[in-house]
């Protein structure tokens, strides 16, 4: 019979769903079973499962039982039937696992929060993943000297965690410690693993323009001037040689942008200067400048732009 197989098994919190819902007047100590074993490793995807789960859990109040529930209504897709079975077992789990689990599955339903990320770690200081995610968070939303403290701790207590390791670099260049970070990198030993990318990222255009402070086109010729907007989008203050495009296209925008003519004169260098160390006046060129961009160059402006040239093909 299926209880005979399934008692042949290993001693396994599942086996013991089936167990309980099959034996139905030995149920109460399947269900003990289950309160007393670990979740760690068990990880249930089947439908079946989620059918005795569904009865168990009508007469028996263990969290376990609406955890496992949900990470099969996760596994499905059902998100807010999974995050509706997570919230109920409210703060009864002494496991940081159930609540770093709990934090992928509302990052997944779209909800940003580190309430269950700092639980996870309040329980276990030491726990080198509820660190990672911790930090994560932090650099994330900018708090830079939280993820750096962080970083600095968990690296002690694992020095050779690849992972750790780069999220201690990003830290560090998050703090505008790029010296810092540099001498780190070059002491540290960051050997392949499986399923990383971290250390093998290719660095882009988009990756400069973050750290860039002031951007210049000195050009003499140029294409219509897709990077400037980029810059543009990134917020930077801009230099730019009047070439011809420009002239014709962009200028007349009323862009705030510092333009020459060939050459840099001592006006364009004093100018240049007065906005670099001018944080007030940056930020109102930059963000004048953005609007500017949006007004004309959004994807609002070419959708609208481009509708009646589709209608005009496809007939709607």
């Amino acid at each position: 019979t299926a209880i005979s197989v399934l008692k042949e098994g290993p001693e396994n919190p599942i086996i013991n769903v089936w167990l309980a819902y099959l034996e139905i007047d030995h149920r109460q100590s399947y269900i003990n079973k289950i309160r007393e074993s670990s979740v760690e490793m068990t990880f249930p995807y089947r439908v079946e499962t989620a059918q005795f789960l569904e009865t168990l859990s009508k007469e028996d109040a263990s969290w376990k039982l609406k955890y496992y529930l949900g990470l099969i209504y996760w596994h499905k897709g059902e998100i807010d039937r999974a995050k509706n079975l997570f919230d109920q077992c409210q703060n009864e789990p002494n496991l940081a696992t159930f609540y770093l689990t709990k934090h992928a599955l509302l990052q997944e339903a779209g909800i940003i929060e580190k309430e269950n990320l700092q639980i996870a770690q309040a329980m276990n200081p030491e726990d080198w993943r509820a660190g990672i995610a911790l930090i994560d968070y932090h650099l994330l939303n900018n708090e830079s000297s939280k993820a750096l403290a962080l970083s600095e701790k968990l690296k002690d207590f694992y020095p050779e965690n690849a992972q750790i390791g780069l999220r201690h670099a990003q830290a560090l260049l998050k703090a505008e410690k790029h010296h810092e970070a540099l001498i780190f990198l070059e002491q540290f030993n960051l050997l392949p693993f499986e399923g990383s990318t971290e250390g093998k990222k290719i660095y882009t255009l988009w990756d400069l323009y973050l750290h860039a402070d002031f951007v210049t086109y000195p050009s003499t010729y140029e294409g219509f001037g897709n990077a400037l907007l980029e810059a543009i989008y990134f917020r930077k203050p801009v230099l730019i040689n009047r070439y011809s495009i420009f002239v014709r296209d962009i200028e007349p925008k009323g862009f705030r942008l510092l333009t020459m003519d060939g050459f840099v004169t001592p006006t364009v260098a004093k100018r240049v200067k007065q906005i670099l160390f001018d944080e007030e006046l940056r930020n109102e060129i930059v963000n004048f400048n953005y609007e500017v961009a949006r007004q004309f160059y959004s994807y609002s402006v070419i959708r609208s732009n481009l509708r009646p040239f589709i209608a005009s093909l496809t007939g709607y």
